[in-house]
């Protein structure tokens, strides 16, 4: 009586404790691509790179000054998104984190794949956020 009283106890114990090792990866939080927020306006933008749209991406950033376009900014903007297109195409992102500047400005970093790390300085207009910078760490 007490072998099978011990033996049920061992056998509960041991079904409770598998409960405390997770096997599977946690589910990961699912991120709004919205520009009402920082860290969703980067990962709007990481989609529309990797779906290699180019102008849709770059109408995301802060235009510095909304007179006169000028082409050489665009062009170096463009060529800055296909290399960082390049860079994460086939990459996941490992780690993001989101450092508040002030209320206007937040720096977003990016981890792809444990390797590359990337961050982006965003900047709130009215109730949108747009990117004013990024690169390389």
């Amino acid at each position: 009586m007490k072998t099978k009283l011990v033996f049920i106890l061992w056998i509960i114990i041991s079904l409770y404790s598998c409960e405390l090792i997770k096997l599977t990866e946690q589910r990961k939080n699912k991120i709004d691509l919205n520009p009402k927020n920082s860290i969703g306006l980067v990962f709007l933008l990481i989609k529309e790179v990797k779906d290699n749209n180019i102008t849709g991406a770059s109408k995301l950033f802060i235009r510095q000054d909304t007179t006169t376009i000028n082409l050489e900014n665009v062009f170096e903007l463009e060529d800055k998104l296909r290399r960082f297109g390049r860079n994460i195409s086939k990459r996941e992102v490992t780690f993001y984190k989101v450092d508040t500047l002030n209320l206007n400005e937040h720096i977003v970093s990016i981890e792809f794949d444990y390797i590359i790390e990337y961050f982006f300085v965003a900047q709130k207009y009215s109730d949108y956020w747009l990117i004013r910078t990024f690169g390389e760490k």
